[in-house]
């Protein structure tokens, strides 16, 4: 009974989840590059039978495959986006096994786009679940203020953004956990970034080599989700996420430390 219980509730997420459109995916992407931090061992946590592994991996592929040659999708996002909905349903058959903040990891950025995921069966599942009041008025006013700024930038700003003498990788990777947040603020921090972003990606004079637009999307909602959750990072933290962008010109929000 359990089993076909947890099965439902996976049939239940794909039918939703085939009704996304690429930006829906693309959303998803966002979130879990993010989240991917936060995940941890939980893989180990949410080892399946193979009877069930198999039916889950069938049933997703065949959920996403017509939309293979139906969507306009961007280099190598329908190969993530498989990865990413299996892992989200492994991880909805699995939440008893899971805390919270991991589990939220795997299925926030189909709550951002509007789908119906069960619920983290703690008392937090649901905080994580309804959204938090991460997006205080003042941080919402820096975002406001940050993104207005990053419209007028130019490729070459990016370039600046991009090096990793100022963007330090090491240290965001090692903290980039610390950014994640609840659905329903990722999915308004992220449609304002893309919302920014997307006349720039048309108009600009981009390299043509593979990747320099994700980069710029990344590297860009990477620096709001850090100033929203500025808080949580200590100063050297705070600037390798926002290093590139002052050195770029741009007026950044203080840190945490500086307020």
């Amino acid at each position: 009974m359990a089993d076909e219980l947890m099965k439902n509730e996976v049939d239940v997420f794909l039918a939703h989840v085939v009704k996304m459109a690429v930006e829906g995916f693309e959303t998803v992407d966002d979130a879990a590059t993010t989240a991917s931090f936060v995940k941890g061992d939980s893989r180990r946590l949410m080892k399946l039978s193979a009877a069930l592994h198999a039916w889950i991996d069938k049933r997703v592929r065949d959920a996403l495959s017509p939309l293979e040659s139906s969507l306009p999708w961007p280099p190598s996002l329908y190969k993530k986006s498989v990865f990413t909905v299996e892992a989200a349903a492994q991880a909805i058959v699995r939440r008893d096994r899971l805390s919270a903040e991991p589990y939220e990891a795997y299925v926030r950025g189909f709550r951002a786009v509007g789908l119906k995921v069960p619920v983290h069966p703690s008392p937090d599942g649901q905080n994580w679940a309804s959204g938090t009041p991460a997006l205080a008025d003042a941080a919402k006013s820096d975002v406001e203020g940050f993104l207005d700024q990053v419209a007028q930038m130019t490729v070459e700003g990016f370039d600046t953004v991009a090096s990793p003498g100022y963007s330090a990788p090491l240290v965001r990777k090692q903290c980039t956990h610390l950014l994640m947040m609840p659905a329903a603020d990722f999915g308004l921090v992220e449609a304002q970034v893309r919302g920014t972003l997307r006349p720039l990606l048309v108009s600009l004079p981009w390299p043509s080599e593979g990747g320099v637009k994700s980069l710029v999307v990344r590297l860009t909602l990477r620096a709001v989700e850090a100033i929203v959750r500025r808080d949580r990072l200590d100063a050297e933290q705070y600037e390798a996420f926002m290093g590139g962008f002052r050195a770029a010109g741009l007026t950044i929000p203080p840190g945490a430390s500086a307020r």
